[in-house]
């Protein structure tokens, strides 16, 4: 048997079909609402009026959309799995994001215009 040199010019290759996580973009998606949540809240105080519940409901929806499609094409291995796990991925990280912007909120001290 002969010995094969060592190839230093090897690449990992995806299979066809893969597909590839963004984690800049996951992450970005899932984080961004209570992010931008929290600076409404705080600035809730220089301009008087808030758009942090609309930030909070609109944007986690986005946000959980996003996150759970990314995910569900990650982990699904056909077409169809791809779209059971991005629906249920996406209710599950839209009910997280949710929770997070509405920590959000309490972090930033957020209160609604009838209670001032």
């Amino acid at each position: 048997m002969k010995d094969s040199p060592m190839r230093t010019d090897q690449t990992t290759e995806i299979a066809p079909g893969t597909v590839r996580l963004n984690w800049p973009l996951f992450l970005t998606a899932l984080f961004a609402p209570p992010i931008l949540t929290l600076v409404c809240a705080l600035a809730q105080a220089l301009v008087g009026d808030s758009a942090a519940p609309y930030v909070a409901i609109y944007g986690s929806g986005l946000g959980g959309l996003v996150s759970g499609v990314l995910l569900g094409r990650f982990v699904g291995k056909s077409t169809a799995w791809r779209i059971i796990y991005g629906i249920l991925f996406s209710a599950a990280f839209a009910v997280a994001c949710f929770g997070l912007s509405f920590g959000g909120c309490a972090l930033g001290d957020y209160k609604p215009a009838s209670f001032h």
